[in-house]
């Protein structure tokens, strides 16, 4: 039963893959297990770090059959080994005078970093609700609480602001005119902007996540990616074909070749009877 097995779905989680409220929808699961089965390679493209993502999905790393992308494209990573294949890190040189500048000039914002260790916080940044629950969905514990001073001694993916989305809006105007030759900037939500290396994004790291795969199949593969968010779309412009649900942004739908049923409703599981259809074959989830 290897009838899609040239296929390769690679999706973003909150919004897409997860329901509402994170919940995980039953019909995508029956349609991933199918999927596989007929030789399909599901994975994951997501803004979430390892530390996160097995909160919502206790058994990530049996679901997917692929290295999955994480922190928005910085790292390519084995689920179930957690045996990272390649990472991009954000040079401090570059990201201190941001994090400085949101610090100093955002008071009433709350900063996170991501890094191999999880995420990265101060005590003082705890008073914000926001980052509070962030830290509470750190699976085991992958979560560090210290003094800003020592920040430098980590390897950073990103940082995270977080806060009211008009108040992120003005920020990313303002650090956009300043730094927009150090960093690349992004909402992954209406309360989540992040920042990260120049250039990296969930595009960046497709062409090698292909490779890996091709190198471990020995085949050629088309990379079907799916997201429903501002910082999901160079990954769906760099797609072999681009899906986003109906609840994407206007944006996303805008360039996404087909838009297909809500998040709720199960978007994997539509793609999925999509290739079964184009093969002859007859399954609903």
């Amino acid at each position: 039963m290897n009838e899609l097995n040239g296929y390769v779905i690679l999706t973003d989680l909150d919004g897409t893959f997860l329901g509402q409220k994170g919940a995980l929808v039953e019909r995508n699961m029956k349609a991933v297990d199918w999927f596989k089965a007929h030789g399909g390679i599901f994975t994951f493209s997501t803004g979430r770090m390892l530390c996160n993502i097995g909160r919502v999905i206790p058994d990530a790393g049996s679901l997917v059959n692929a290295p999955v992308v994480a922190c928005n494209g910085a790292l390519i990573t084995d689920l179930a080994t957690d045996t990272p294949y390649a990472e991009i890190l954000f040079p401090h040189d570059k990201g201190w005078p941001i994090l400085r500048y949101v610090m100093e000039h955002y008071p009433d914002l709350g900063v996170r970093v991501s890094t191999p260790q999880g995420f990265v916080t101060t005590e003082k940044m705890l008073r914000f609700p926001l980052i509070q629950r962030d830290i509470a969905t750190c699976v085991n514990g992958h979560y560090l609480i210290t003094d800003v001073e020592n920040w430098d001694s980590l390897k950073w993916y990103k940082f995270v602001v977080r806060g009211d989305s008009d108040v992120l809006d003005r920020l990313r105007a303002e650090v956009e005119e300043r730094f927009s030759d150090d960093a690349d900037f992004s909402k992954s939500g209406k309360t989540f902007f992040e920042a990260q290396s120049k250039g990296v994004t969930k595009a960046v790291m497709i062409p090698k996540l292909k490779r890996i795969l091709e190198d471990q199949t020995d085949r050629s593969l088309t990379v079907i990616c799916c997201g429903d968010y501002e910082n999901d779309i160079t990954m769906l412009k760099a797609a072999d074909i681009s899906v986003c649900p109906s609840n994407a942004i206007d944006e996303v739908k805008s360039i996404a070749d087909y838009c297909l049923c809500s998040n709720t409703e199960g978007l994997i599981a539509d793609i999925v009877e999509m290739l079964a259809a184009k093969h002859g074959i007859d399954v609903k989830f």
